[in-house]
């Protein structure tokens, strides 16, 4: 088995936790954005693992990945459009779960990120460059999520470290 394949499938395996996590978490947070983003990075998870899915097969049929990044793009990650005060809703009690989702994310960029350092084939290095930028849109707004959150968490307890 290639190093790619080994690659994919281990992302696989990545993805649909990735999915089913988001999913059940949406249940768990107390804020109404909070759930509407973990049931869309849910739906995004899901959209990765049926193109992770496609690429295994298309490698075990050819031996070789195709990958044009001028033929692929990520979903719009409709969250980068939100106005700031929209984040000001965000409870205290959603931290955890947030902070979670954040690690979750970059433990998806940096698996990504380090894969296209493994492999030989520029097609499948670009392809595990590709998903590392998907990824870190989502870690890149979860962070941002959580910051804030953070900050008002502070504020309400008449705490400002910096």
């Amino acid at each position: 088995m290639s190093k790619t394949k080994k690659i994919l499938e281990y992302a696989l395996e990545m993805e649909k936790k990735g999915a089913s996590f988001y999913r059940e978490q949406a249940k768990n947070v107390h804020d109404f954005e909070a759930r509407k983003l973990f049931e869309k990075l849910s739906d995004f998870e899901q959209e990765h693992v049926n193109f992770i899915q496609n690429k295994i097969l298309e490698l075990g049929e050819r031996q070789a990945i195709s990958f044009d990044p001028e033929n692929i793009t990520e979903e719009e990650f409709i969250f980068e459009r939100r106005q700031e005060e929209e984040l000001d809703q965000k409870t205290k009690k959603d931290l955890p779960i947030i902070r979670m989702a954040y690690l979750i994310e970059k433990d998806f960029h940096d698996f990504y990120k380090k894969a296209s350092q493994q492999v030989s084939e520029k097609e499948a290095r670009d392809l595990f460059v590709e998903l590392a930028n998907w990824e870190e849109k989502h870690l890149n707004y979860l962070y941002k999520m959580y910051q804030q959150m953070m900050q008002e968490f502070w504020f309400d307890m008449g705490f400002e470290p910096f």
